[in-house]
């Protein structure tokens, strides 16, 4: 029987799933995932065509959400704040639809080692100092200059204006050139002295203590070709200007 039911197919075969599954149970539908975070409103101009990021209204956004399709996640050195940026302000109506932009008000970093450090990298302090030495020293050699010119009376009496300003000239010029280059000369050996200093990382060396020494070490190098006793002294008034550097980055973070 069994093979007829095979060969003419009369027979049904049996399925002992169904059999033992009882009644069928109604679909029961899998718990509807968590809503996704409110998104700002979008608002694209129908009537007109639009081949830029849809507008967003700046009063659907809250303070700490921003706007999509632009990056975020980067790193900021503190809790980051954002303006609106309109670019299309000032602009007549037939410009289209505007546009609003949530931007960081404070700098961006890519790595969070940025973001953390407090200080400038060795290529920006060596700049900085030394652009520093070479400006301040300029300052002070025409201020030398000047004091010279109001004080010191010229041999020969200078009755023109075009042989007075000469003079005022000659005077800055020869005060200003040596002050500006000594002074950028220890800005470049202080700063790459406290950059190698820094990167040494020894355990319980403050930030004034490298200070103090990169300027210890600057003055000794800048006097060197003068002779040891004039190392020790030039070491000593740089240990000094270190300390006093030190004392202004407390005020002037900057520094």
């Amino acid at each position: 029987m069994g093979l007829i039911d095979r060969m003419f197919g009369s027979g049904k075969p049996k399925d002992s799933r169904k059999e033992d599954a009882g009644p069928s149970q109604p679909h029961e539908q899998p718990a509807s995932a968590p809503q996704a975070a409110a998104q700002p409103e979008l608002h694209r101009d129908s009537s007109t065509p639009s081949f830029g990021p849809p507008s967003v209204d700046p009063q659907s956004l809250s303070p700490g959400q921003g706007v999509p399709g632009l990056m975020t996640g980067l790193s900021t050195a503190s809790t980051p704040t954002s303006r609106f940026y309109d670019p299309y302000e000032g602009l007549s109506a037939a410009a289209g639809k505007k546009h609003s932009f949530r931007l960081p008000e404070q700098s961006e970093f890519v790595f969070e080692e940025e973001a953390a450090s407090k200080r400038r990298g060795w290529s920006e302090n060596l700049q900085f100092y030394t652009g520093l030495g070479y400006l301040s020293g300029g300052i002070a050699g025409v201020s030398a200059g000047l004091y010279t010119y109001a004080t010191v009376k010229p041999e020969i009496p200078l009755t023109t204006f075009k042989l007075k300003a000469n003079r005022v000239l000659n005077l800055a010029g020869s005060r200003a050139k040596p002050f500006s280059n000594s002074t950028a000369i220890l800005g470049f050996f202080f700063s790459c002295t406290e950059s190698y200093l820094g990167s040494l990382e020894v355990p319980g060396m403050p930030e004034a203590g490298n200070t103090m020494a990169a300027g210890a070490i600057a003055g000794a190098i800048f006097r060197s070709p003068r002779g040891p006793r004039q190392a020790i002294a030039a070491a000593a008034v740089g240990a000094v200007g270190g300390v006093t550097l030190a004392g202004l980055r407390t005020v002037f973070p900057s520094l």
